[in-house]
């Protein structure tokens, strides 16, 4: 059964078939469930029975990228992981999924709480060994307390046949921070769903993503921002490369609520495309209910820049070296900002193999 996902706030023409991405994914199947491996299990548990409804911070009418998916990891069939970080520690995790031939499936939830004063560093490293059909379907709701903040890492790599799902939900409260970066490689259908409320004053939101999509690959990016909190900022970039006959969605919204004034706001998706075949659909959306506030968003999507191209193959790279080292020269400023040495080189190397042959 067709699914609607990603369905922007406020919807525009029907025609343009850009209110949403319908598709048909299969059901979660249990028998092939994997395990997560953290990297310190003791500062993680491991609970079951997390519901909407037991979770305080999370907007009521939150529903991820489409309901039925998001209920799926609210479900007993889920495996569910609470985080807690005490006011005034710091905590460093990584969550290693890996798809394999006999365990492809993944349905989870991971449900964070930064505490005043407290610091968590997350690393998501999503890698898949499996040649054959599989999925991955989780959420990661967060609560970010006064003056906390919480640093979120996804690099995803591997075989592109699964479809893998995202559900995130942030909420921040006075002068705390969140900053996300999120490197999608792996995957035939990414379905990424970001929603977040800057509910305290002076709260900031910053969140980047890189991707390279080859043959058919199809990438639907979805991001909500939504100011309440005077003072707030909130920074969105994605930049990436299309080639063969690959597609990439990108819904971008920053609503300024009420009672926002001094807020800012910032959108930019940048796209080269590298054949007649790929297609790109961007859409940017800006909602106001409050005077003194900025909003900016911008929206670039076009061929690779001859002049430079030729440039570089007058210093002695072919065309296709040339256009890897053009599209690394877009990805590398935010590919420089992941820590973990192992994960940035395992990004370097994915769009580096998704560039070949060009």
């Amino acid at each position: 059964m067709k699914k609607q996902f990603n369905l922007l706030p406020m919807t525009t023409y029907r025609w343009t078939k850009a209110n949403y991405t319908e598709l048909d994914v299969a059901a979660h199947v249990d028998a092939s469930q994997l395990t997560a491996v953290w990297s310190q299990p003791e500062q993680v548990e491991c609970v079951t029975g997390i519901t909407t409804a037991s979770l305080a911070f999370l907007r009521p009418q939150f529903r991820g990228a489409d309901p039925e998916t998001f209920a799926e990891t609210m479900s007993d069939a889920a495996q569910q992981f609470k985080i807690v970080v005490p006011e005034d520690t710091k905590q460093q995790l990584r969550l290693n999924l890996t798809f394999t031939e006999t365990q492809n499936h993944w349905l989870g939830a991971v449900v964070i709480d930064v505490r005043a004063n407290a610091e968590l560093a997350l690393e998501i490293a999503i890698d898949n060994e499996s040649k054959n059909d599989g999925r991955l379907n989780y959420a990661i709701l967060s609560s970010v307390g006064d003056n906390a903040v919480l640093k979120i890492t996804k690099v995803h790599t591997g075989v592109p046949l699964t479809t893998a799902i995202e559900h995130r939900y942030t909420r921040l409260n006075t002068a705390s921070q969140a900053a996300f970066i999120g490197a999608e490689f792996g995957a035939e259908r990414i379905i990424y769903h970001s929603d977040a409320d800057l509910l305290g004053e002076a709260s900031t939101l910053s969140e980047e993503g890189v991707y390279v999509a080859n043959e058919k690959q199809h990438l639907d990016l979805y991001y909500d921002r939504n100011h309440f909190g005077k003072k707030t900022e909130s920074h969105l970039a994605t930049y990436g490369a299309l080639r063969d006959a690959a597609k990439k969605v990108f819904r971008g919204c920053i609503d300024f609520k009420h009672g926002s004034s001094g807020a800012i706001g910032n959108e930019e998706d940048y796209v080269v495309l590298l054949s007649p075949q790929a297609k790109n659909i961007s859409l940017p959306l800006l909602l106001c209910t409050e005077d003194d506030v900025q909003g900016n968003h911008a929206s670039s999507a076009g061929q690779m820049d001859k002049e430079r191209l030729y440039y570089l193959m007058s210093r002695g790279f072919s065309q296709e070296e040339a256009k890897r080292l053009v599209v690394e020269a877009m990805l590398r400023p935010v590919i420089d900002k992941i820590i973990a040495d192992d994960l940035r080189e395992t990004v370097l190397t994915a769009v580096e193999t998704k560039m070949e042959a060009i």
